[in-house]
């Protein structure tokens, strides 16, 4: 069933088989299930930091600094009382808590998108270990109707046997580790 013809939906689904269609649903689903679960004060870190990390912000920590250093450089001259004499401790404080600051936010931004980062490798891998054990299954079924059928000719073929074995994942995860402790060295 496409939606070709249904106004109530969005353009981009006008063109999708059925099955794409549900794939991008689910998807959309995952993606708006990991934004709800976002607490308020996740969702204002993330809006904090996407701000801070604008090129705008570049401008505004340097039209800052110019400021605050032309001000106390020049404050006889603009007849205002210096608050932060050169070196500039005071603006070198505040650079430094501003950094920490902003250290704290892009780790706990960080921290909620490798959460996000688990949870898609979880859904890839249990995709995979579907996809292998169904492609296994046919595989099976081919070879048992090869065998079967009267008509054609029934000759051993080891790739196909080899390949109608259920891959363990736990058995290819340790030879991935080995094969790759062997290779690089260890830091």
């Amino acid at each position: 069933m496409t939606n070709q013809g249904h106004s109530s939906e969005p353009d981009g689904f006008a063109d999708l088989p059925e099955h794409v269609e549900r794939s991008v649903r689910s998807i959309v689903g995952f993606k708006i299930a990991h934004s709800l679960a976002a607490t308020f004060s996740e969702r204002t870190v993330e809006r904090v930091t996407a701000a801070l990390g604008r090129p705008q912000f570049i401008g505004v920590i340097a039209t800052f600094v110019t400021l605050w250093v032309a001000i106390n450089v020049f404050s006889l001259q603009l007849h205002v009382r210096r608050f932060d004499a050169p070196p500039f401790y005071w603006l070198q404080g505040l650079i430094s808590f501003t950094a920490l600051c902003m250290t704290a936010l892009i780790l706990t931004t960080q921290r909620r998108l490798d959460r996000l980062a688990e949870d898609r490798a979880q859904l890839t891998l249990q995709v995979s270990l579907v996809a292998e054990q169904k492609t296994t299954k046919l595989i099976q079924l081919l070879e048992e109707f090869r065998t079967d059928h009267p008509e054609l000719p029934n000759r051993e073929d080891l790739v196909a046997e080899a390949m109608s074995a259920s891959a363990d994942p736990q058995t290819v995860l340790e030879a991935i580790r080995i094969t790759h402790e062997e290779h690089v060295p260890p830091v």
